[in-house]
C-alpha cells in the first residue's frame, strides 16, 4: 500500500460497514505489519482543522463529497484492508500532511528534550 492510496476498511465501531480510507504512512514502511490510514466520511461537518473536504473524481474513486478525518488515525494489518478504490491527488495529500502535522504538534520544532532522556554526546 502506497501513501495516498484510497482503499476500503472496516473499523470496529462501524458495525462491519466498509468505508474509504487514505493510507498516510510512508512508503518506506510498506513491509510493516500494519497500514496506517485516515478514515473518510460522507457525513460532512464544519471542522476545517480536523476535516479535509474532498470532491469525488474518477482518480480518487469516492462516490460523493467526503471528508478525511484527521483526528481518527488508525492502523490495521494489511489482511484487514479491502479493495483499492483510487488515489488521492498531490494537492490534497499536501493539505492532509500539513493538517496532520498541526494535529500531532509536529508543526513546531522544540529544543526541549523529553524529561528523563538525555542525548549521548
Amino acid at each position: 500500500m502506497k501513501r495516498g492510496t484510497i482503499c476500503t476498511v472496516v473499523l470496529s465501531n462501524d458495525y462491519g460497514k466498509p468505508r474509504p480510507a487514505v493510507v498516510i504512512q510512508s512508503d518506506l514502511f510498506s513491509e510493516h505489519s500494519s497500514v496506517t490510514f485516515l478514515p473518510v466520511t460522507g457525513d460532512l461537518e464544519q471542522a476545517p482543522r480536523f476535516r479535509i473536504r474532498v470532491k469525488p473524481t474518477s482518480t480518487n474513486g469516492l462516490a460523493k463529497l467526503s471528508e478525511v478525518m484527521i483526528d481518527k488515525i488508525q492502523s490495521l494489518p494489511p489482511e484487514r484492508i479491502g479493495k483499492i478504490i483510487g488515489v488521492m491527488d498531490d494537492a490534497t495529500m499536501n493539505e492532509l500532511t500539513q493538517s496532520l502535522a498541526l494535529f500531532l504538534g509536529m508543526d513546531r520544532i522544540s529544543s526541549a528534550a523529553p524529561k528523563g532522556r538525555r542525548s549521548k554526546q
